[in-house]
């Protein structure tokens, strides 16, 4: 739990929730069309979301490789 809020606390993520409340607020008092939103949105999220399995994946990748180094015999 700890960890998540921690990785939660990074700028990135951040951001991103700050352009989506403002994106929210923006919509919901009128300011922002319906269109607008749902393509802003979307962008948005898909930069998160594609950011963050990135890195997993690239965090992945590394503790394999970090365990497969471990188990080699040395010569």
């Amino acid at each position: 739990m700890k960890d998540a809020l921690i990785k939660l606390v990074k700028v990135k993520s951040l951001i991103t929730l700050m352009i989506a409340a403002g994106l929210l607020f923006g919509f919901i008092s009128g300011r922002i069309a319906g269109d607008q939103f749902m393509q802003i949105g979307l962008m948005v999220f898909t930069f998160y979301f594609a950011r963050q399995a990135e890195q997993n994946l690239a965090e992945a990748s590394a503790k394999e490789l970090d365990k497969d180094t471990e188990s080699e015999p040395a010569k």
